[in-house]
């Protein structure tokens, strides 16, 4: 939805270009005062159409990948992805990368623990890779390579919600008992 309001009033236009944007900024004369807004939704990446799961990318990832994975990765990351395997890091996870999808969304992780994963799982140094925030993975990456040092410790996932995660342990007395039924045999 697309917004473009003169005088106050507003009025609704379903699709407006950025050509179209600067065409109608240059017809209208300056002494008009005019606010040209224009929602993000308006304009679309030209890959976006081709990326989304049409019927011919997921025939050609069931050729190329099988069934089964097919499959698995629909009910796994909620789309099937396929692309070059970048690396693995220590944990076992398997950092994939294709340039045909999405911009910042052609880089993910195929985790090595199938039923209960999370972020903490991914290794620090692979997480740099992930997000953009280093252009080379950690084994090609010399600046990586430099500042990793024998006497650091692995690390480890976050436990939070588990058996092994903290928990609090208190030294006041309780305010109220609590009950405990006492059975009586029938008889």
């Amino acid at each position: 939805m697309v917004r473009l309001a003169s005088h106050g009033r507003p009025t609704d236009v379903t699709r407006i270009t950025p050509l179209q944007v600067e065409r109608t900024r240059a017809k209208l004369s300056y002494a008009e005062p005019l606010a040209l807004t224009v929602h993000p939704s308006a304009f679309h990446h030209p890959r976006a159409t081709y990326a989304a799961m049409s019927l011919a990318r997921t025939i050609n990832y069931i050729r190329k990948e099988g069934i089964k994975k097919f499959w698995r990765d629909l009910n796994y990351i909620g789309d099937a992805k396929s692309g070059r395997l970048v690396g693995i890091d220590r944990n076992g996870n398997k950092f994939y990368e294709n340039h045909d999808e999405f911009p910042l969304r052609h880089r993910w992780v195929d985790y090595a623990a199938d039923n209960e994963f999370n972020a903490s799982q991914v290794d620090p140094l692979w997480h740099s890779w992930l997000h953009h925030i280093r252009q080379k993975p950690p084994h090609e990456d010399a600046g990586i390579q430099k500042m990793t040092q024998s006497w650091m410790t692995p690390p480890r996932e976050n436990i939070t919600g588990t058996r092994g995660g903290f928990k609090t342990y208190n030294t006041t007395k309780p305010k109220i008992s609590a009950w405990e039924p006492k059975v009586a045999e029938r008889g």
